[in-house]
């Protein structure tokens, strides 16, 4: 009989470890999954013809925040608003942004907007608008759906109103040079009021 008990305890024990491991194993998976699809949409979205990422901020303002749009291809140019800023980056600085917004986690979570029912949420957002001739089928295949025609997505994400979306932002402008950079330094320059107040309120 202690024999069996022994042995029961040894198998429980073994068990709980077994499960224990497994969900530790989880999160890897789900991480190594999430790269892998990123890899892959990273992959084809570096081929497209024109690449437009736009920063938005929806929601009250006393002055405006700025809304910034970096684009690569065919894109309206900016009007007059000061507060609206387009700059045209050539296909190595876009491919710069993009390997940022790859390492963000954007490209992972950006769902296409034709599919959902998209709301907007108060604070700054993204749009990713990609173009490619014929990559309806490639987008596919990454679980996007073009829109307006055959090969063209655009791949909205909220990036939220908190400190947290601050903190992404800074983390892209690394990434940009020139002009690009300028634009994101007149959007975070905006912001530091309120940063230093949710600094605060930590």
């Amino acid at each position: 009989m202690h024999i069996e008990d022994s042995t029961r305890r040894e198998w429980l024990v073994g068990c709980a470890a077994a499960g224990i491991t497994a969900a530790l194993a989880l999160p890897a998976v789900a991480d190594e999954e999430t790269e892998k699809l990123t890899a892959r949409r990273l992959k084809m979205l570096r081929t497209c013809e024109s690449l437009t990422a736009a920063f938005r901020y929806f929601g009250d303002q006393d002055k405006p925040f700025y809304q910034i749009t970096y684009h690569l291809g065919d894109f309206a140019a900016a009007g007059d608003n000061s507060f609206d800023r387009v700059t045209k980056l050539d296909r190595d600085a876009m491919l710069k942004l993009l390997d940022a917004l790859a390492k963000d986690g954007f490209i992972a979570t950006a769902g296409d907007i034709s599919t959902k029912d998209i709301k907007p949420a108060v604070g700054y957002s993204l749009t990713l608008t990609a173009k490619k001739k014929d990559g309806g089928a490639e987008f596919k295949e990454l679980g996007w759906q073009s829109i307006n025609g055959n090969g063209h997505v655009e791949l909205y994400r909220p990036l939220g109103w908190d400190l947290k979306m601050i903190e992404r932002l800074e983390a892209l402008r690394p990434a940009l040079d020139g002009e690009a950079a300028k634009d994101m330094d007149f959007l975070l320059g905006r912001l530091t009021g309120l940063k230093q107040q949710w600094q605060k309120g930590k």
